[in-house]
């Protein structure tokens, strides 16, 4: 008996042992050619089958690598640091190996016999474009693209993975300068498998110009070389204490030629609250109409999920094919339960109660779809780029609203309703960049689109219809617009301007209704503007203006009135477009690893936009005084300031950060027709940010703000 314990002890040891001996360390140092130590340089030990990445760390203050629990095998090492050739070395890794002292060159370049270094700022302006240069950052090598995206400028992502600009703006990812189609999860999966050695720079555009088609902050992550070979399965699970749960599964998998990703998930989501309301209704002299108390309890439930396909074929190294699916389905189900106490002092004057049982289920299923093809034009320099972009959106709902009075029992009503939405959106754009010497370029583009939708809404109380709540009608917009833009560089100035010529044309029928039809075309034209000065010490300034237009939406245009069963809402033919001016002047000096510090400048006006009014009249449907809305344009408002900001980068993957901003905020709204309102004030606003990562694992995410009174 005691030899077959020792005989397992002694199997056991010998596999410990050998399982030990399967993970390895490496260890060195670098320096330059003169024996100084080179400090925080960047080593990556990446697949020799498929160049992907396995192991990576950023040396110490005094030249020294080490990566431990190396798994043995074949390896191709990769030692980089600013302003040096890459070092590059194949390991066979079967023990632990002291690689000694590795030598760097410096990237020189011998020119009647003047050597020349090559010098790369991290950040840098060019035009309507601020570059954060993250292959040469090496402190985020051995990271991933989320990481990389904490240093660009004013660029934060939050503990969820979310992306921002400046703490607030909506931000549009784009991949090697095309939009990227994933959604959710996907994104931040997909970002979150990038290592950051696979990048070559970030792109910020706050105010893109018109071939964007956005007026969203742009940030274009540009990679490298691709990986010769990845593949990638993520699952997860959201949860909070609604209760919700969204579980969704992620894969990607890619080649030199192809990448495949597909995404899905699932989403169920219940809750339930009370709730309730007090309003006074002001006749036109400010006389009390009447006074509405409601307190009631509600139950929501939802059930959907989606699901993601995107593929890119690579034809060669100047042509690429890019195919995209996201599809979503989801039903969602309600019921209200209230109790109203109502008090009329004009027409029927008197008091009543009554209860409201209210249920609702919505059904919706979208399925959006496109292909983009980009070719690049070795000749020329330039790029063609054209893709194709439709949406089907079907949405069906079933609505019950049983009313039941105290006393006045005639009143009781059982009303249903069941309403039919179906509609599309098919969009081409087309774009060449052309440069026309070696120091401008040229774009040139165009955007049409169509998107047909129609609605048929059916009522019927106690089973009559009710024709004064039911309608149905066709809605077709139609657009095309025409942009050029050309940029140009003077040396370490840039200069850049663009035009859009933007048309739409509405078409909006009514089946039999006397009213409300609209026919429509618009003729805007949104130009901007842009500017950047760079010096050698990293000091950069920056100009931009943008000018939007947006005209109101046919279904705004419409005079027909929809009723409810307590008001109505109707259109307003006479809707002006809205303008906005954006104004920006900015500073900002940049440090190679120690963050940054900028003032800015900016001015925004915005006039004549649409906002909802909503008001109240005598109404002949009803015999009351009751509260409508309409769209109208509100008034003009403006907000101009300074702000501070200033980036800290005291250690690797670490940064915090700082906004100061003191501005004036200004409105001037009709709240009613010929009724003005007018209001200023000097404002202010303090955010703090830090961010860490520690142990590669482990975040750290701290947030402060403070506004004052707005």
């Amino acid at each position: 008996m005691l030899k077959k314990i020792f005989l397992a002890v002694l199997i056991v040891g010998i596999a410990d042992a050998a399982m030990a001996q399967t993970s390895y360390s490496l260890v060195g140092i670098v320096a330059d050619v003169k024996g100084e130590t080179l400090p925080f340089t960047n080593c990556v030990l990446l697949h020799e089958t498929d160049s992907s990445f396995a192991y990576g760390t950023t040396g110490d203050m005094d030249g020294h690598l080490s990566v431990s629990n190396i798994v043995g095998g074949a390896y191709l090492l990769r030692i980089t640091y600013m302003g040096y050739v890459s070092h590059w070395q194949r390991l066979e890794i079967n023990k632990n190996i002291d690689l000694g002292t590795v030598t760097l060159e410096k990237n020189a370049t011998l020119l009647k016999e003047v050597h020349v270094t090559a010098r790369r700022p991290l950040y840098s302006a060019d035009g309507e474009k601020v570059f954060y240069n993250v292959g040469d950052d090496p402190s985020v090598q051995s990271g991933n693209a989320t990481d990389a995206l904490q240093n660009a400028p004013g660029v934060e992502v939050d503990a969820e993975g979310n992306i921002k600009y400046r703490g607030g703006a909506e931000v549009s990812i784009w991949i090697n300068d095309k939009p990227s189609h994933l959604k959710a999860e996907s994104l931040k999966q997909y970002l979150k498998s990038l290592p950051a050695g696979t990048l070559q720079r970030i792109e910020v555009i706050a105010h893109p110009s018109a071939k964007y088609h956005t007026q969203n902050c742009v940030v274009n992550i540009v990679t490298t070389a691709k990986v010769k070979r990845n593949e990638l399965l993520c699952l997860g699970l959201n949860v909070n204490s609604k209760p919700q749960l969204g579980p969704w599964v992620d894969y990607v998998w890619s080649n030199e030629k192809v990448r495949f990703n597909i995404f899905v998930s699932g989403d169920y989501d219940s809750y339930s609250g009370d709730a309730s309301n007090d309003s006074r209704l002001l006749a036109r002299d400010s006389t009390l109409s009447s006074t509405i108390g409601i307190k009631g309890h509600s139950k929501n439930r939802t059930l959907g999920g989606n699901f993601g396909l995107d593929f890119d074929y690579n034809f060669d190294t100047s042509t690429l094919l890019n195919l995209w699916l996201w599809t979503t389905a989801a039903h969602d189900s309600s019921n209200l339960a209230t109790r109203t106490e109502r008090t009329e002092f004009l027409n029927n004057a008197g008091r009543y109660f009554y209860n409201d049982d209210v249920r609702n289920g919505n059904t919706m299923a979208d399925a959006s779809f496109g292909v983009m093809l980009e070719k690049k034009f070795d000749t020329l320099g330039g790029m063609l780029f054209v893709d194709y972009t439709g949406t089907l959106t079907r949405k069906y709902s079933i609505a019950r609203n049983i009313r039941t009075f105290d006393s006045l029992t005639a009143l009781n009503f059982d009303r249903r309703k069941t309403t039919l939405n179906p509609s599309q959106w098919h969009g081409v754009t087309a774009d060449i960049a052309i440069p026309y010497n070696k120091h401008g370029e040229l774009d040139l583009g165009l955007m049409a689109s169509l998107s047909p939708e129609s609605k048929d809404v059916d009522e019927t109380v106690g089973g009559v219809s009710d024709f004064l709540r039911s309608y149905a009608y066709i809605n077709g917009t139609y657009e095309l617009s025409l942009y050029a833009g050309a940029e140009h560089h003077f040396g370490r100035l840039t200069l850049g301007a663009s035009l859009s010529v933007d048309n739409a044309w509405y078409s909006l029928l009514y089946s039999g209704a006397d009213s409300g039809d609209v026919s429509k075309h618009y003729l805007t034209f949104s130009p901007t503007i842009h500017a950047s000065y760079s010096t050698e010490s990293m000091h950069n300034f920056t100009f931009s203006y943008t000018h939007y237009v947006a005209p109101p939406t046919a279904t705004q245009l419409t005079s027909f009135t929809v009723f409810g069963y307590d008001g109505y809402s109707i259109g307003n033919p006479s809707l002006k477009n809205g303008y906005t001016d954006n104004l920006e002047l900015g500073w900002q000096r940049y440090f190679d690893h120690l963050g940054s510090i900028g003032v800015s400048a900016w001015y925004k006006s915005m006039r004549d936009q649409t906002g909802t009014l909503t008001d109240v009249a005598y109404c002949d449907q009803f015999g009351r005084v009751v509260a409508f809305s309409q769209p109208f344009n509100i008034g003009t408002s403006r907000n101009g300031g300074l702000g501070l900001n200033a980036t800290l980068r005291p250690a690797n993957f670490m940064n915090i950060r700082f906004y100061a901003n003191l501005f004036d905020d200004y409105y001037r709204v009709q709240y009613r027709p010929g009724k003005w309102m007018e209001s200023e004030m000097l404002c202010y606003s303090l955010r703090l940010n830090f961010w860490a990562k520690l142990w590669d694992k482990f975040q750290v995410f701290v947030n402060a703000t403070y506004r004052s009174r707005t």
